[in-house]
């Protein structure tokens, strides 16, 4: 087969260098996976999860007066009903909450910064002012005597932790058994696999106030004692080189992988091409950071960072969708947004033969109510506890640019541990804005035409292609690579049925030969809802849509020796914002002066309509190096401010045939 002989070819001439994405993402076919669970597909099932959830056990829960501990937020996972804050004079909550449809997978993160010191205040009732602004709901106070613990450059713990903070550590793997017992008594290990969990937790550096944070996950039960927090590990090589070290202790590999967190309040320091101290990255440090670090936060209640207009090469209307940057362009960094970083990457492959960001894509919900998947707009309670639990907090000026969050989607054979993490670390996934359309995405210099009619499309598409988050390399005599692209709208629920498909894009990025990034924007299926789609004063749509969408697209501006990336973005026919629908249900139409606490529902703050989306880790293709290269250091860092932008906006029927 040709492609096999193209990956032999490759394997040869760049040896081990960039193996980790451009050489296991090669193989063809689906890799054999051991059958656990009765409910099995060889060719991939998507399974909808959430892996950045808060609860009791987080300080900045706790202040919230979040009481759901972790086994509340697996039940909660799975369908049953939980309770949220305020709480009443008697502690209990005053509002409850369920999703519609369950998860099929979630994992646990509270913050490793402040685990043990927050159960030595709150159950151990330790009589110091800090810990009284925990037990007191102060979460302003509780981050004044702790939060040097997440933004000093050089931070201590408390003198209550005792010395070398080995009182806080202790009570901190305390809580870390809890978190395990939970995750290991709702992993569902029946053929059944209703249900599954993954150990994890939440490395929070906020160096400065920025946050470059991660979600670490491990592949089975077999973890360290006792979470890595900014205060042993400031950078993310030391984050890694911590684990390993702790994994060492306990029989060795913990399977650890790190994703981080949405980019965009990070001043661009949560994804930058250099090294643990600050130099340069080299090319080992480029392939660890693949290896270590598969997939990236899209978008989650603090908003979305695949891109923003006029920050990067990213000039298009679709950046402007969910995000909370309110100050000028200019002033935010092209690396807050992970369109640039993948640019960024390809900079740095060009140069070294190695991409430090091959990045696929997931969404989650970053709730610290204990709540993973609640991310509806028309049924959104909040993710802050009592901060945000009534509508006129959650309009408020620094609350309504917040969204419900996304969801995380993983290709996998079936819904186990082993099935689910091995999608993660081949990057099939993708994220959602909060809804749960399907969404399948191939590419290959051998991927035939018109598999939009043919039922054998996913079979064809692993055959002599890859899926999202694989890699091809391209020979200078290989024509443009074609993708295929299908999907299917929500099913909805009882009542409450999903929203239609208005359209497919392929994002397509790309670094030419003089070292300028580009981008470009085709619509390959549907197209842009019409003017009255929606009446966003009833939030009533046209019904205009499709409930399936197929595209086919071939690159017209394919050069074989240029480093390239292309993903997949869904878009749902527009509906009413959760903020719009709230303000609909107080009975605000704005032809009069609105009622105290709901003035933003009119002042054009935030939009009222909202086409969710889903959105494809990428398809990466790179030419294949010369013999002997990519082994040198990397000299420096694509600089994506002086990038020519050149963007361009394709509709079908312009290019080649469009499915």
């Amino acid at each position: 087969m040709k492609s096999s002989m193209r990956a032999s070819r490759f394997a040869r001439s760049i040896g081990w260098v960039g193996l980790v994405l451009l050489g296991a993402s090669l193989a063809s076919a689906p890799a054999a996976l051991a059958q656990t669970c009765s409910d099995f597909a060889a060719t991939r099932q998507p399974y909808f999860g959430d892996v950045h959830v808060h609860t009791v056990l987080s300080f900045d829960a706790y202040t919230f007066e979040t009481r759901n501990g972790p086994r509340d937020a697996y039940r909660f996972a799975k369908g049953e009903t939980v309770g949220l804050p305020p709480l009443d004079a008697l502690g209990q909550p005053t509002r409850s909450h369920t999703l519609r449809v369950p998860l099929d997978f979630a994992a646990v993160t509270d913050h490793s910064e402040l685990l043990g010191e927050t159960r030595l205040c709150t159950v151990g009732n330790l009589q110091t002012p800090a810990c009284a602004a925990i037990r007191e709901g102060s979460f302003a106070q509780a981050a004044f005597y702790f939060g040097g613990q997440l933004t000093d450059e050089n931070p201590t713990r408390r003198a209550f932790c005792g010395t070398d903070g080995q009182l806080c550590v202790a009570a901190a793997s305390s809580v870390w058994s809890e978190i395990q017992a939970a995750a290991e008594e709702f992993d569902d290990d029946t053929a059944a696999c209703e249900f599954s969990t993954f150990i994890g937790y939440e490395w929070t550096a906020s160096p400065g106030g920025d946050t470059t944070h991660r979600n670490v996950l491990f592949r089975s039960a077999n973890v360290p004692s006792v979470p890595t927090s900014y205060v042993e590990a400031q950078n993310p090589f030391a984050l890694w080189d911590a684990i390993d070290a702790q994994c060492a202790g306990v029989g060795g590999d913990c399977g650890a992988v790190t994703i981080p967190h949405n980019s965009n309040l990070s001043a661009g320091r949560t994804l930058t091409p250099t090294g643990p101290t600050g130099a340069p990255i080299t090319l080992a440090e480029s392939l660890r950071r693949q290896s270590r670090e598969p997939l990236v936060e899209l978008t989650q209640h603090k908003g979305d960072s695949e891109c923003r207009p006029g920050v990067g090469t990213a000039t298009e209307a679709g950046c402007g969708f969910e995000k909370i940057a309110s100050g000028p362009t200019a002033a935010d960094p092209p690396l807050n947004y992970v369109r640039n970083v993948l640019l960024e990457g390809l900079g740095v492959d060009r140069q070294s033969g190695a991409n430090p960001f091959a990045l696929g894509f997931i969404g989650s919900s970053d709730t610290h109510n204990g709540t993973p998947g609640a991310t509806l707009e028309d049924d959104f309670p909040g993710h802050t506890g009592s901060d945000d639990a009534s509508p006129t907090a959650r309009l408020t000026d620094t609350r309504i640019p917040m969204s419900p969050g996304g969801l995380m989607v993983l290709w996998a054979e079936e819904n186990s541990r082993a099935a689910l993490f091995s999608a993660i670390e081949r990057r099939e996934s993708y994220a959602t804005s909060g809804t749960r359309p399907t969404l399948r995405f191939f590419g290959g210099f051998d991927l035939p035409a018109g598999l939009c009619s043919r039922a054998d499309l996913v079979d064809q598409g692993y055959a002599t292609g890859v899926p999202m988050g694989g890699a091809l390399a391209a020979d200078p005599a290989d024509p443009a690579p074609r993708f295929v692209v299908s999907a299917m709208k929500d099913p909805g629920s009882p009542g409450f049925p999903g929203t239609p498909l208005a359209e497919i894009e392929i994002v397509k990025g790309w670094v030419d030969e003089a070292g300028v990034a580009h981008e470009a924007i085709s619509t390959i299926a549907g197209g842009p809802p019409g003017p009255n789609a929606l009446d966003t004063q009833t939030c009533t749509p046209d019904g205009s849509g499709a409930a399936t969408l197929c595209g086919e697209w071939q690159d017209p501006d394919f050069e074989p020796d240029e480093h390239a990336f292309y993903y997949a973005r869904l878009k749902e026919s527009p509906t009413c914002r959760w903020s719009a629908l709230e303000c609909r249900a107080a009975g605000v139409d704005c032809t009069t002066p609105a009622p105290p606490g709901f003035g933003n529902c009119c002042n054009g703050s935030v939009p009222d309509a909202i086409q969710e989306r889903a959105t494809s880790s990428p398809i990466w293709v790179k030419p294949v190096p010369e013999p002997g290269g990519g082994d040198a250091l990397i000299a420096g860092a694509m600089g994506l401010g002086a990038a020519a932008h050149r963007v361009r906006r394709i509709r079908p029927g312009s290019g080649p045939r469009q499915g």
